[in-house]
């Protein structure tokens, strides 16, 4: 039996072995940079590989990235990174069309009109979260950031927003380099980047941004109804063929926990004003 037992391990461990595919994508900015406008301007129902590769060949010329190889490497792995399970939800990136979609939406989160926001506040809010997704330590690293990082946070784009089934959901693409291998793109490590790069911090202000925006826009809008959650997709570790949840970040907070971190950010939290 033992002799059976080691060759199914081995087994198993090529492919969960083998590299992603993307392993051969230079690291850095320019990449990041890079690979956020192919997806920007990717159809995501797209079929003709054709299309596909003029777009990544004109994305890479103009970000100055010339290593042999990658623009075939991501022409043949995009197709596999729309069609991988964006779980714990049933569907993937194919499924959205080109109409459900709002790319590069941009945010810009007034602060309170009276007193100060600082990253105690913000961190006095996060803890609230019954159930967190983050690491234990992950709250006391939030309370030293000093604001200038902060500020940064509360305006810019969001990389994607789309509406599946009535219900919208943001999106953050991430090409952090996490290591070769799927194992490396399991839940333990995305918690951890996560957490070190205050990614946890920046969706929510992300979400109390895009609530404010569907508020606006949508007359009958309702958290439970029509909020769907956040994904931080580590496009490296995306592949139908790896373990579910590869690369696939997922969090939706609860509707009296986005609000209040809202009430924080507004200078309405009454918790905050009655203290002396």
């Amino acid at each position: 039996g033992d002799h059976r037992h080691i060759e199914s391990l081995a087994e198993g461990t090529a492919s969960a072995g083998a590299p992603v595919p993307l392993a051969t994508m230079p690291r850095g900015a320019t990449a990041g940079q890079m690979i956020h406008l192919v997806f920007e301007h990717l159809d995501f129902q797209c079929t003709e590989a054709e299309e596909i590769r003029l777009l990544c060949r004109s994305s890479l010329a103009s970000h100055g990235i010339e290593r042999p190889g990658l623009e075939t490497t991501l022409t043949e792995t995009l197709p596999a990174i729309l069609r991988t399970p964006l779980a714990p939800e049933r569907f993937c990136l194919a499924d959205i069309r080109k109409s459900e979609r709002l790319d590069e939406l941009e945010f810009n989160i007034p602060v309170r009109s009276r007193g100060i926001l600082n990253a105690a506040m913000l961190a006095d809010a996060m803890e609230a979260r019954s159930a967190p997704p983050w690491p234990e330590d992950y709250p006391r690293a939030l309370r030293s950031l000093d604001f200038k990082p902060l500020s940064g946070f509360l305006k810019g784009f969001m990389d994607l927003v789309f509406v599946h089934e009535g219900r919208f959901y943001l999106v953050d693409y991430k090409s952090n380099d996490l290591g070769e291998r799927a194992e490396h793109y399991g839940e333990a490590a995305l918690q951890q980047s996560m957490a070190e790069h205050h990614y946890y911090l920046q969706y929510h202000l992300y979400l109390v941004a895009l609530q404010r925006y569907l508020r606006l826009r949508l007359s009958n809008y309702d958290y439970e109804t029509h909020m769907g959650g956040v994904f931080y997709l580590y496009l490296r570790g995306m592949d139908p063929s790896h373990p579910a949840g590869c690369g696939v970040f997922y969090d939706r907070p609860r509707a009296a926990e986005l609000d209040h971190l809202d009430q924080v950010l507004r200078g309405e939290d009454s918790s905050q004003e009655a203290r002396p």
